[in-house]
């Protein structure tokens, strides 16, 4: 009877401390996925804040970049973040105009690698901090690699966050590579995500993205939250079939593993929490004390008593102290839930609340009595109907095991409108159903409130852009009329007074028609300046030989006079606007006529290669040239580097050709000396 009772005292006590044990490592468990996914969201709050950053500055060269990311402090606030960058969608055609701007903002070895044929490239253009395996991954167009290439689609179309599979980083191809992923968020002209899908593929500007060392990540996560732990990462929900992102040193054979998922817009990683199991815990020992006490109870009925009261003794005080180990482990998660300043929530399987952080009390009244045990979008929170019906339909989603999130609208108390970017994300039970939902908020309403205030302030800079045009357009074309009636009365003036006038009076009449002249020509030139719009649409195939000789045709009076010998090699088909490209070859052409050396017989060569997606061409001549210091100012307006009597001109030409190439996504530039002629260059797209 004394070993039966032993037995029975035995298995209950093991049943009891079993169980005391298993709670308490799964408070630890919860505790150490909740710094991980914390920390996570922090990584990805990074780089919404650069996408913003990138939508209102509007960064140019890669020293406002790098200040930007130093602010940031990557070493001390986000291990395992060796760079934050920015990517931007790229088109073939403007391929050539992107890497010389890279080589005008002091990055003269700046190219898109590995190729330049794609129709859409998303190149590394800015990365920091700038150290040289940073520097190396700039110009690396991630479109063209499959991995890369299916997170940024996902990131595009969703609007959120995606992340790669396991992946070497370029950074780190020289050197031992720790497994790493990288996550990718969207930027569009629009500032938020547009509603529909072909709306946020029309507006992409590009991405932030930044790259995760998981191994650096969770030595950081686990030496702040639980250094015994052991962690297994997978970049996938299927453990079999995914890659490992990292993987634990220390002895686990023993060891009970628990599963947790962390769920971003387009993948799942499976992550597994372990402890080290100590050889002899009281689970094995204790039962056994308990059966020897009987044993020896059966003999002696005094040591019975004596044994039953000291194991009673020794059983309180280990429960005494997993009880205490059981609460601080509480107090540690509570601690993180408590001082969250996110909107956090812990739902059963079926929507109802059960616990709620202050900061989500503090939009229901904190009063928890009230919305304890309620629906989740019943509770007070949601006070527009329409968003209240969103939330049931997307937790509803949830509860069937997908993740889901979503933007709502409340209003505060004093009745101000209040975004709030809502998440579910499930809790899986081990039968695979869900077992609960974890609500996560964050007050987006001051990321909105700024993003309309831009989105506000580009839109009045385009319209008084546009009002500007259409004044420059109308005042020019007004002021041709007063043109051509002081010269029709000049003239008409001369010739009634002819053989009445003095020297000097002739000479007025002569410079008063003279000046109307150049400023008829001025208007027309600035009309024409003004009616070229940047990146014109459509364009169409054009025959650019089929231009030239027309120009030539318009020019065959000034090649007659100044005795030109012109060398016309074949030329391509390019993608452009006609009368845009016509006026770049009159342009170039009649300016070789016009700026000659009396000294020498005039000669004129055009010709034309391929460069990749461009067409590159030359205008050639063995005129006067331009000196050095002047390459880049003939092409601003009105800069003339000869005075009008000698070659008379409104000084826009050359200002008008760099408008029409950049139109085109090309660019152009001279190579000249002074006295030994002039080369201009410039690039239009393949046709």
């Amino acid at each position: 009877m004394g070993l039966l009772l032993s037995a029975v005292v035995a298995t209950l006590t093991r049943s009891w401390i079993v169980a005391e044990e298993r709670a308490a490592v799964e408070r630890r468990v919860e505790g150490l996925h909740g710094a991980l996914v914390q920390r996570l969201s922090l990584y990805e709050q990074s780089l919404r804040a650069a996408a913003a950053f990138v939508r209102t500055a509007r960064p140019t060269n890669l020293r406002e970049w790098a200040a930007f990311v130093d602010d940031l402090g990557l070493a001390e606030n986000y291990p395992g973040i060796p760079a934050v960058a920015y990517a931007p969608v790229v088109r073939r055609a403007q391929a050539d105009a992107f890497v010389a701007d890279a080589h005008r903002q002091g990055l003269p070895w700046f190219r898109l690698w590995p190729s330049v044929e794609q129709d859409i490239m998303v190149p590394n253009r800015f990365s920091a901090p700038v150290t040289p395996a940073n520097m190396r991954a700039l110009g690396f167009d991630m479109y063209q690699d499959a991995h890369r290439r299916a997170a940024m689609d996902q990131a595009r179309d969703s609007g959120k966050t995606a992340i790669t599979g396991r992946v070497i980083l370029k950074v780190d191809i020289d050197s031992e590579a720790e497994p790493a992923f990288i996550a990718y968020t969207p930027v569009y002209a629009s500032g938020t995500s547009p509603s529909s899908l072909e709306q946020r593929r029309a507006s992409l500007l590009g991405f932030t993205l930044a790259p995760v060392r998981v191994p650096t990540l969770m030595s950081f996560v686990l030496q702040t939250a639980a250094p015994d732990a052991l962690v297994r990462i997978y970049d996938g929900s299927d453990p079999a079939q995914a890659k490992e992102l990292h993987v634990s040193g220390g002895a686990a054979s023993e060891a009970q593993w628990w599963r947790r998922d962390v769920v971003f817009s387009n993948r799942t990683l499976a992550v597994f929490y372990a402890f080290p199991r100590e050889r002899e815990t009281m689970a094995h020992v204790l039962p056994w004390m308990v059966v020897g006490l009987g044993a020896v109870a059966s003999l002696l009925l005094a040591a019975l008593v004596a044994g039953l009261s000291r194991g009673q003794g020794k059983a309180q005080a280990l429960a005494d102290d997993m009880t205490r180990a059981l609460r601080e482990s509480e107090a540690r998660f509570r601690a993180v839930f408590d001082n969250s300043v996110q909107f956090q929530s812990l739902l059963d399987g079926e929507g109802r609340l059960v616990a709620s952080n202050p900061s989500a009390l503090a939009l229901a009244g904190n009063d928890w009595e009230r919305v304890a045990g309620s629906p989740f979008w019943e509770a007070e929170w949601f006070d527009v109907a329409a968003e209240r019906e969103r939330c049931r339909v997307a937790l509803a989603e949830t509860l069937a095991g997908l993740p889901m999130s979503l933007e709502i609208l409340r209003h505060t108390a004093d009745g101000q409108e209040m975004w709030v970017d809502l998440s579910f994300r499930p809790v899986l039970a081990e039968n695979g159903r869900v077992a609960w939902v974890v609500a996560e908020g964050r007050d987006q309403t001051e990321r909105r409130r700024r993003e309309d205030a831009l989105n506000r302030a580009v839109d009045e800079l385009t319209r008084s852009n546009q009002e500007l045009e259409r004044f420059a357009h109308v005042a020019a074309h007004d002021l041709q009329e007063p043109c051509r009636t002081v010269i029709s009365y000049a003239q008409l003036l001369e010739r009634r007074l002819e053989g009445h006038l003095d020297r000097d009076s002739s000479d007025f009449l002569d410079f008063l028609v003279g000046g109307a002249h150049r400023m008829r020509d001025l208007v027309a030139d600035l009309l024409v300046y003004a009616r070229i719009k940047d990146q014109s649409a459509p364009f169409s195939s054009v025959a650019s030989a089929d231009l030239v000789e027309v120009t030539l045709s318009e020019l065959q009076y000034s090649i007659a006079e100044a005795g030109a010998h012109l060398d016309i090699a074949p030329l391509p088909r390019v993608l452009g606007d006609r009368t845009q490209i016509a006026q770049l070859f009159y342009n170039l052409i009649s300016n070789a006529l016009k700026f000659r050396d009396p000294a020498r017989i005039v000669h004129v060569a055009l010709s034309a290669r391929r460069d990749g997606a461009m067409w590159e061409f030359c205008v050639a001549d063995n005129g006067i040239g331009i000196a050095a210091p002047y390459h880049h100012r003939v092409f601003e307006p009105f800069q003339r580097l000869h005075g009008a009597e000698r070659y008379p001109g409104t000084g826009i030409g050359l200002a008008i050709c760099r408008k029409v190439v950049h139109s085109h996504g090309g660019r152009i530039w001279v190579e000249s000396q002074e006295g030994k002629g002039s080369r201009f260059l410039f690039t239009l797209p393949v046709a």
